[in-house]
């Protein structure tokens, strides 16, 4: 494992589908940290750049999660086509070549975007020594004010039940497994659906469950299926929605 260098990461990776899920963060991190920067030949494999080889095993020692937290990670990194993996023989022993898609996207970088950067770079070089007392002080009256709101917020948004669970959707809390049993029982288009209309449900009541899987698993599957069966019959019936009195001949004005 690399423990040299850099990568790079765009802060448009803030409007990543994952980045709310902690662990799929973690794991597909970690693999643009570890994985090949060119292509080398181990064991008569070659490994392309934006590859990495290892047990599901390492990847849990490496990240501090557990094996099951990797998998249902990697489940979700290949639902959306960000990671790939293929089995590969490793000294005789079982392994996998992990590949991050599109890596050389995520790891490009011109001559023209360094020098750019640079110049870029200088210019608020200079402007942050100007500023930055203004900012610290200006960080030190925020902080004071926003302490006992966040305190508040995260009482709020994260009860102690969910400590444990990502947030989806905003305010819909999972742990991963849950997430993995809706994904592999109806599909991910579908699980995203659920969590969608659970997540406006709350926040148009203010409804709290203690247990979001469980109000998924209860309501909010049934009612997924009734709106569709209803837009179903819509466009299979010309006048589904009318009565006799929209047929009745109207009098003159």
């Amino acid at each position: 494992m690399f423990k040299n260098g850099y990568v790079m990461l765009h802060r448009s990776i803030l409007q990543w589908r994952w980045y709310t899920n902690p662990n799929t963060r973690i794991v597909f991190e970690h693999l643009i940290l570890t994985a090949n920067w060119e292509d080398t030949v181990w064991q008569n494999m070659t490994i392309k750049r934006g590859q990495r080889v290892c047990k599901l095993e390492t990847l849990a020692d490496e990240t501090g999660l557990s094996l099951k937290c990797v998998r249902t990670a990697l489940v979700h990194l290949k639902s959306t086509n960000e990671v790939a993996s293929q089995k590969a023989n490793c000294s005789g022993k079982q392994c996998s070549v992990f590949t991050v898609i599109n890596y050389d996207k995520y790891q490009s970088f011109s001559n023209d975007w360094a020098s750019e950067w640079a110049d870029k770079g200088q210019t608020k070089g200079r402007q942050t020594a100007d500023n930055r007392q203004q900012i610290n002080k200006n960080n030190n009256i925020n902080n004071n004010n926003n302490a006992k709101k966040e305190g508040a917020c995260a009482q709020e948004k994260n009860p102690p039940a969910d400590r444990e669970k990502a947030c989806f959707s905003g305010n819909v809390f999972l742990t991963d497994a849950q997430y993995g049993l809706l994904t592999s029982e109806h599909g991910f288009d579908d699980t995203c659906e659920l969590v969608k209309m659970l997540s406006r449900y709350k926040a148009e009541t203010g409804k709290v469950y203690e247990s979001d899987y469980h109000a998924i698993k209860t309501w909010v599957v049934k009612k997924l299926a009734e709106e569709r069966q209803k837009k179903a019959e819509e466009a299979l019936d010309p006048y589904y929605g009318f009565t006799l009195d929209d047929f009745a001949e109207k009098p003159p004005d």
